[in-house]
């Protein structure tokens, strides 16, 4: 009986002292990663993606897969069809056909300087007027992440302000979360997220509370104006990296569009299945109608 009793508080102890390293670790890499700066996120992030010479290589980027949209109702049934990303310095479009009479395509086309969209039934769409209220984010270059030649953390001319905000969790994985502002982004709030073990960007998230607000009626494409104060996230998230070429980069990505209310949720996804580096691209590419 005295050999039993040994035995259990000797395998308790072990337990407890597994128990209590582990402790020790979590909270040893949670301060490691509250430690950690805005810049040397970035730098981390950026050594993830290639080498700087093989990111500065690369002049324009086309990207062609298959795109859909869906809703968190049943009022929108799942439509998809072909879909481009293209970028060209900091230049972009965003193109996705659809098998729709009501909802044809998306295209959203910026030249550098002006915003454009594709107009369906004499209005634009949810996520069109979205970045037509917030054009500082193709001029700053976040819409799009690293899949645009111009991604933000790419450009170190760029007037941005970052701020490592701590960490958190992202389906069950650890991120580090920047918070980033630049010129003209006004009370929008963007936050950055990137893996803890790869430095990978796999969201961007912008919030944004306004007295009037453009957003989607139960049709597709439909506007109409909410006079009530309204809040609204728009979430890009970024996934299965893969190398292409010399770099790294997410061929799946997702837009969710969330307005407060009901039936105001959207969700664009592109699977990327063909990328073109270095590809001669003419400026009318990015001017849409």
């Amino acid at each position: 009986m005295l050999i039993k009793t040994h035995t259990f508080l000797a395998i308790t102890t072990v337990f407890l002292s597994l128990v209590a390293g582990a402790i020790a670790q979590d909270n040893k890499e949670q301060k490691e990663s509250v430690k950690l700066s805005a810049d040397e996120i970035v730098n981390r992030h950026l050594a993830s993606i290639g080498s700087a010479q093989a990111i500065s290589a690369v002049k324009s980027r086309v990207m062609v897969g298959v795109g859909s949209l869906a809703a968190k109702s049943a009022v929108i049934k799942k439509i998809g069809g072909p879909a481009q990303f293209a970028s060209q310095g900091s230049s972009l479009l965003l193109a996705m056909m659809f098998n729709a009479t009501d909802y044809p395509y998306e295209k959203i086309g910026f030249d550098g300087k002006d915003l454009t969209n594709g107009i369906i039934l004499g209005n634009v769409t949810s996520l069109g007027a979205f970045l037509r209220s917030n054009k500082a984010l193709l001029k700053n270059g976040f819409f799009g992440g690293v899949l645009s030649t111009d991604w933000a953390l790419l450009q170190p001319d760029k007037s941005l302000r970052l701020e490592s905000v701590g960490t958190g969790k992202i389906d069950g994985k650890s991120v580090y979360k920047v918070k980033a502002s630049a010129p003209g982004v006004g009370d929008l709030s963007i936050t950055l997220y990137f893996d803890s073990e790869t430095f990978r960007h796999i969201r961007s998230e912008y919030y944004f509370r306004t007295g009037q607000l453009l957003s989607p009626s139960p049709a597709a494409t439909v506007q109409i104006i909410s006079s009530a104060p309204t809040e609204f996230t728009v979430t890009e998230d970024f996934s299965n990296f893969t190398k292409v070429d010399d770099l790294v980069l997410p061929l799946l990505y997702t837009i969710t569009y969330e307005a407060q209310g009901v039936d105001r949720t959207r969700i664009w996804t592109i699977n990327f299945t063909q990328i073109y580096n270095n590809q001669a691209l003419d400026a009318s590419a990015f001017h849409v109608s």
